[in-house]
């Protein structure tokens, strides 16, 4: 029998408390004078000053936020944003973010402005949950701060902001020192009972005249996130040996009756380093981050029928080594003359290698009656995908221009240029290294121009305006694989095996590749009005977007003739497009209290679907699936906000700040089926979302308590229909959730004693 050994993780208490040997990301300065490391305890969270312009849509998660709301994965940037949730996958952890009625590839991710490699998902075999289909998350003890943005963003950020963008950005070395000069650090573990994770980082930085540098570890080792019954993890469930019991997987039959979530056990190692020599006008930079997750997960629930058996007593048991790494390094550069139109001129040079493999091994199993005799490997299904991106970037800012009349204009021009590299494959590892399919890979290239304006007219009115051009092309072949399969040569053996197949018979005329390339432009503009001043004022901006197609929408062209199916290709697809539009409200009636008002309009064009059927022009006779552009959508909405400073209205000691906020939306889609337009929902919409806390720091900053409440209401069934079922409900009413989180710190003048929160989930 075969045993597999991970690494144990500690049990610990619901509570979670962090002792910090310098601080939770506290900063520590060393003098002249050479007195004790003093400590800084974060901020308080809650408040939410005055801003010079609205930027309601816009959520600035800072580290003084990561640290004190305890934020160590993508759920928990979330957790307190009522119109943004993650889209969950699974094995393969998520999809990246939901924001305003879609998600997935439709909500751009980037770190340190260069975007994170999409999701790749083939209608065909992602059923069968063993193609990679995750998107990387930026670990975030490595982050300085999170912009998520609401509405469509594509002309700061480019492809993929339909619905929104999340921006992240690394640790800088003056994240970790206080002052303008000196050294920091700060040394870190905690605790998480949802997953018993654990977790430690430590880092340095100094700052001086001449040079900067910072230096972040960070390592987790956890399983996977508990549901109601908060079961503790049991490692011999990873075990190839391991038998579900009837308790745990009810229906023989059915494997996917388990009611527990899949054991897993994960590891994940974060570093960051930068260094920067400088001078008055020159500052030079080199960076680098890596990440890599590794975990080991029980599959055996995941047996889909025809193709794999489907028991609780499966001859096959299956477990998944998959692995999620991220490596980027770059130079940069920048120039700060001292003349009275430029203030910068920005240089930068990325390069970023992602892998997202999923590794699933598969044991024979011989069994006596229920109890299991051998368990022995016999194949991996090895399937990593590769995406290498290089980026160059020019920025010039200048400084404020006066025009008379037409105000004060703050300029910034920009050109990128990126080239992307895609590859998947797909091979059966036994006694030899074998592949029975290749899957197109593909060479992207993307070169854009953008303008940004930001403009104060008078001392009540200000606008900004932002226009952005890309061109961008996409070029698809085959390549050798990691283990050297030819992948040319699979596709001629397999265009020998099913001749009939309209892929083969592109492939033998070599047009089977054709480029796919367009271009966009895309605009943003907003303005915001005084109509009293410090006490009322509105605003109304307007974004468009737009989501370049991936490499398996255009290209995809799998022949399964076991089912008699076909998949065709597409490269005439166009790109998904959308236009948001937002009006706030803001008022003042007292100083310390502040209302808001937003609603929005986003509306969605040319979403790319599959459409399956025999009637499509290629197809042969086959059932056939193809993407298309078929789907238009709206999502509306409205967000109403509360904060204030009740410090003085109750006579407190020390200072004591609230806040509240309420958001609903509704959605809308037409999906052109076969029997004509239909109705359906994006189902990515959250439902109604009330979120209220409060924040007391003591007078002498000696301790802060932290308290917030959210609750999710019902999404009911109506709002839940999909094109799979347009005329019926596909999702069943969701119960309300609440869950309740307190964060405390206590401090001394030496140092951050502990921090905890508890969440609780009612369902």
């Amino acid at each position: 029998m075969n045993q597999l050994t991970m690494p144990t993780t500690s049990k610990s208490l619901l509570a979670l408390c962090i002792f910090m040997i310098m601080a939770q990301n506290a900063h520590a300065d060393t003098p002249a004078d050479n007195r004790p490391l003093t400590v800084v305890l974060p901020p308080a969270i809650i408040h939410q000053a005055s801003l010079p312009r609205l930027q309601f849509a816009d959520s600035k998660i800072t580290r003084d936020n990561l640290n004190n709301q305890l934020i160590n994965d993508a759920y928990d940037l979330v957790r307190y944003d009522s119109d943004v949730s993650v889209a969950q996958l699974g094995r393969f952890g998520n999809q990246g973010f939901a924001i305003r009625g879609v998600e997935g590839n439709r909500v751009n991710l980037n770190l340190d402005g260069v975007n994170l490699p999409e999701s790749e998902s083939n209608e065909i075999f992602s059923r069968y949950g063993y193609m990679p289909e995750g998107r990387i998350i930026p670990e975030m003890e490595l982050m300085d701060q999170v912009l998520i943005h609401a509405g469509a963003d594509s002309t700061a950020v480019g492809s993929g902001a339909l619905g929104g963008s999340v921006s992240f950005k690394s640790k800088e070395p003056t994240s970790l020192v206080k002052d303008t000069q000196g050294f920091g650090g700060y040394a870190k573990i905690g605790y998480s009972n949802k997953n018993e994770e654990k977790m430690a980082a430590v880092g340095m930085a100094a700052v001086g005249t001449k040079a900067e540098f910072l230096l972040n570890y960070t390592r987790r080792e956890g399983s996977k996130t508990k549901n109601h019954a908060m079961r503790p993890k049991d490692k011999a469930k990873l075990d190839p040996n391991y038998v579900f019991s009837h308790d745990e997987m009810p229906n023989l039959i059915t494997a996917s009756s388990l009611i527990y979530p899949n054991p897993q056990s994960y590891t994940q190692d974060g570093l960051t380093a930068k260094l920067y020599i400088k001078s008055n006008k020159h500052r030079f930079g080199i960076h680098g981050l890596y990440q890599e997750k590794q975990s080991l997960t029980n599959a055996d629930s995941m047996h889909n029928p025809p193709i794999s058996p489907n028991r609780r007593l499966a001859n096959d048991a299956r477990r998944t080594h998959d692995t999620s790494r991220l490596a980027t390094y770059g130079l940069s550069y920048r120039y700060q003359p001292t003349t009275t139109l430029i203030d910068s001129i920005g240089i930068n040079l990325n390069q970023s290698r992602a892998l997202t493999l999923a590794d699933t091994w598969l044991y024979d199993r011989v069994f006596d009656g229920e109890t299991l005799k051998s368990s022995q490997l016999y194949r991996r299904e090895y399937r990593p995908t590769n995406t290498v991106t290089k980026q160059a970037d020019l920025i010039i800012k200048t400084n404020p221009i006066t025009l008379g009349k037409a105000g004060t204009h703050n300029l910034s021009f920009g050109t990128q240029y990126s080239r992307q590299n895609y590859d998947l494959a797909t091979v059966q590892l036994g006694k030899t290294a074998s592949m029975d399919r290749a899957f197109v890979d593909s060479k992207k290239q993307d070169l854009s121009f953008y303008l940004h304006d930001n403009i104060e007219i008078n001392d009540r009115l200000r606008a900004n305006i932002g226009v952005r051009y890309t061109d961008y092309q996409s070029k698809p072949y085959f390549q050798n694989n990691v283990f050297g399969n030819d992948e040319n040569a699979i596709n001629a053996e397999l265009c020998d095996e099913y001749n009939e197949g309209s892929f083969c018979q592109l492939y033998r005329q070599g047009n089977n590749l054709p480029k796919a390339r367009f271009a966009k432009t895309t605009y943003s503009g907003g303005i915001d009005y005084d109509l009293i001043p410090n006490r009322a004022k509105v605003g109304y901006k307007i974004a468009t977007g737009f989501l370049a197609p991936t490499t398996t929408q255009l290209y995809a062209n799998q022949e399964v003739p076991y089912f008699d199916i076909r998949q065709l290709a597409n490269p005439e697809l166009k790109p998904e497009t959308s236009l948001s539009q937002e009006f706030s409200v803001q008022v003042k009636p007292l100083s310390n209290i502040r209302l808001t008002a937003t609603a929005y309009q986003n509306n969605y064009k040319n979403f790319i679907q599959t459409k399956w059927g025999d009637d499509l022009a290629g197809c042969g006779g086959s059932y056939c699936s193809q993407s298309v552009n078929l789907n238009d959508a709206k999502v509306t909405g409205f967000k109403l906000g509360v904060d204030a400073d009740l410090s003085n209205l109750l006579s407190t000691n020390g200072r004591l700040l609230a806040f509240a906020n309420y958001h609903q939306a509704k959605d809308r889609a037409s999906f052109d089926s076969n029997n004509g337009k239909l109705t359906i929902n994006t189902l990515s919409t959250a439902p109604a979302t009330f979120i209220m806390g409060a924040s007391y720091t003591a007078n002498n900053d000696s301790w802060q308590l932290h308290g917030v409440v959210n609750a999710i209401a019902a999404k009911k069934a109506k709002d839940a229909k999909s094109s799979d079922k347009a005329e019926q409900p596909q999702a069943e009413a969701m119960n309300i959730q609440e869950r309740t989180s307190i964060l405390i710190a206590a401090k001394t003048p030496s140092s951050t004693i502990c921090m905890a929160a508890k969440n609780l989930a009612k369902t």
